[in-house]
C-alpha cells in the first residue's frame, strides 16, 4: 500500500478546496493546451452529463488529445475500484487519457491497475494542497518544464529590532534537484545552485551549505539555517501575505516563531485580532 508521508487529515479544507488546488496545479500547463474546469461533458453512450473536474485539450500536430483529471479527496487510500470508475468515465466521455490526484495515496492493486490501463496516478497531500492557495508558493521546473515544484522550504523569521516579520519561500524539483529561492520582501526569484552565494534585492545574502538554506542579513556578519526553523501553518503564511478571510483560522491559536537571535516566541491573534507576543519561556 502507497501512502503519502505527509499530511492526511483534511482539517478545514474542503473537498471543493482541494479541487480548487488540483486545478491551480494544473493551471500553468494552460500553455500547453487548453484546461477546463468542473465541465460537463457527454456521456457518448447514455446521452447523459457527467462532471470532469479539470478537462484538458492538448492539440498535436492538428490532433487533439484529451486527459481527464479527477481529484480524490478521500480519508482512505485509493483502490482498484476507484481506478475501474475512472477508467469508465473517460472512456464514456472519449478521453484519450486519465490522471487521478488524491490525498491519501493508492493501494498496490490499484497501482498495477492504473499502470495496465496507461493512468497517471499523483499524490497531493492536504498540506501541499494548501500550499497551492498561497501566492508564490509553487511554479513550474524551468529545467524540467513538466514538473511542479512546491516551495514547501518556507519559513517565518521574527525580527526583534525591527519588530517585523521576514518570510520566504524555497523549495527543490523532485526531479532535477534544482533549488528555486522567492523573497517576497523585494520579489526576487532564483534558482540557487549549491555551494553559491546570491544576494536578493534587500541585499540579503542566500546560500546553500552544504545543504541548509542560509541567510546573512544585510549588514550583518553571520550566516542563519533558516531551513532548521520551526514551520509555520499555512494559515499564518497567508494572514503574513494580506488574506484577511484566513484570520479566523488562527483566533486564539499559538504559533512557534523564532527571531534572528535564535530566541522562540509564540504568536496568536486574540478575538480583536491583535497580535499577541510572548517569549517561549513564559506561562500561558
Amino acid at each position: 500500500m502507497h501512502k503519502n508521508n505527509g499530511n492526511t487529515a483534511k482539517g478545514n479544507m474542503t473537498w471543493q478546496e482541494y479541487q480548487t488546488a488540483v486545478s491551480t496545479l494544473y493551471d500553468k500547463m494552460d500553455l500547453m493546451g487548453r484546461l477546463s474546469y468542473n465541465v460537463r461533458r457527454t456521456d457518448k453512450i447514455t446521452g447523459q452529463k457527467r462532471q470532469i473536474d479539470v478537462w484538458w485539450e492538448i492539440n498535436i500536430g492538428g490532433h487533439v488529445i484529451n486527459i481527464l483529471i479527477d481529484a480524490k479527496f478521500n480519508k482512505t487510500v485509493i483502490d482498484v475500484n476507484e481506478i475501474d470508475s475512472v477508467a469508465s468515465l473517460a472512456e464514456s466521455v472519449n478521453a484519450n487519457k486519465a490522471i487521478i490526484v488524491t490525498n491519501n495515496g493508492y493501494t498496490d492493486p490499484a497501482l498495477k491497475k492504473a499502470a495496465f490501463l496507461g493512468m497517471d496516478v499523483k499524490i497531493l497531500t492536504t498540506e501541499e494542497a494548501l500550499n497551492l492557495t498561497v501566492p508564490n508558493k509553487w511554479m513550474m521546473c524551468y529545467d524540467c518544464n513538466d514538473e511542479c515544484v512546491v516551495l514547501d522550504l518556507d519559513g517565518v523569521l521574527f525580527l526583534e529590532n525591527a519588530g517585523l516579520f521576514f518570510n520566504w519561500y524555497a523549495g527543490r524539483c523532485r526531479r532535477c534537484k534544482c533549488l528555486y529561492l522567492f523573497c517576497p520582501q523585494c520579489g526576487t526569484r532564483v534558482i540557487l545552485d549549491d555551494d553559491t552565494s546570491f544576494d536578493c534585492g534587500c541585499k540579503h545574502t542566500w546560500k546553500i551549505e552544504p545543504t541548509n538554506l542560509q541567510i546573512k542579513f544585510h549588514q550583518s556578519k553571520s550566516y542563519i539555517k533558516i531551513d532548521e526553523f520551526p514551520k509555520a501553518p499555512t494559515a499564518f503564511l497567508l494572514w503574513l501575505e494580506g488574506h484577511s478571510s484566513n484570520s479566523p483560522n488562527l483566533l486564539d491559536k499559538w504559533v512557534l516563531i523564532r527571531s534572528d537571535q535564535n530566541n522562540d516566541y509564540l504568536f496568536r491573534l486574540d478575538q480583536n485580532y491583535n497580535l499577541l507576543k510572548i517569549p517561549i519561556l513564559s506561562s500561558f
